[in-house]
C-alpha cells in the first residue's frame, strides 16, 4: 500500500496532480483540500494517499491530511459509495463539517453533496455515526473571529492561494468575488467554493 507521497507537482489538471517522486511521476486524484496545497512546480508537497487496486486499474487518491484519508476509507466501506463518489463528498464538504453532519444525523445537509441522494444520505448517517463516535467534530475550537476585517483577511488569503495554484491575479480576484463568503467562512471553505464555481462554469 502506498500511504504517502512527497515530491514536486509537475502537472495539475482538474482534480488530478502529477507528483514527481524519485524520478517517477505519479498521477493522483485529489480532493479540493489537497488541490489547494498543490501549486504548480511546488516542491516537497506531501499527500496522504490511498491506492485502489482493480483488475484493470491502479488509481491513487490524494488527501491533504490523515483525517481526510481516514474519512475516505470509512466512506468507501459503505455499499453504493465508490472512490470517486467518496472523493466528491470530501470535496463538497470539509472533514469537520462532514463529521458534524453525521454525528447530528443531518441527512439534509448530506443530500447537497454531489452524487448523494436522500437514501444514500440516510445510509451514511446510520452506518457511519457509530464509527465516528470518538472523532472530534471541532465545534469547541471552531468559534470564529467576528468582524468584517476577518472576512477581508481570509478572502485575501484564499485569493493568494488561488494565485499560487496558477490562476492569474485578476482571475483569482473574480473567483473569490463570486463566493458568498461570511464572517465565519474559513480560507479552505472559500477556496473550495471558488474552485467548485470555476468547475461548474468550465
Amino acid at each position: 500500500m502506498i500511504g504517502m507521497l512527497q515530491g514536486a507537482v509537475i502537472d495539475r489538471e482538474d482534480n488530478q496532480v502529477t507528483l514527481m517522486v524519485a524520478g517517477v511521476g505519479h498521477e493522483v486524484l485529489c480532493t479540493l483540500n489537497a488541490l489547494s496545497l498543490a501549486s504548480a512546480n511546488k516542491t516537497d508537497l506531501c499527500l496522504w494517499t490511498h491506492l485502489v487496486v482493480r483488475e484493470d486499474l491502479l488509481q491513487l487518491y490524494g488527501f491533504g491530511d490523515k483525517e481526510e484519508r481516514a474519512l475516505f476509507r470509512e466512506l468507501i466501506r459503505i455499499s453504493g459509495i465508490g472512490p470517486k463518489v467518496a472523493l466528491g463528498i470530501l470535496s463538497g464538504m470539509d472533514s469537520q463539517g462532514l463529521i458534524r453532519a453525521i454525528q447530528k444525523g443531518d441527512s439534509t445537509v448530506l443530500t447537497r453533496l454531489p452524487g448523494i441522494g436522500k437514501k444514500t444520505a440516510e445510509r451514511l448517517v446510520v452506518e457511519m455515526r457509530g464509527r465516528l463516535d470518538d472523532w472530534q467534530s471541532g465545534e469547541a475550537d471552531s468559534a470564529p473571529l467576528a468582524g468584517h476585517s476577518r472576512k477581508i483577511d481570509v478572502s485575501g488569503e484564499a485569493e493568494q492561494a488561488l494565485i499560487s495554484l496558477g490562476y492569474k491575479p485578476l482571475e483569482a480576484a473574480r473567483m473569490i468575488s463570486s463566493v458568498n463568503a461570511t464572517d465565519e467562512s474559513s480560507v479552505e471553505e472559500i477556496i473550495r467554493a471558488a474552485l467548485q464555481s470555476r468547475l461548474k462554469l468550465s
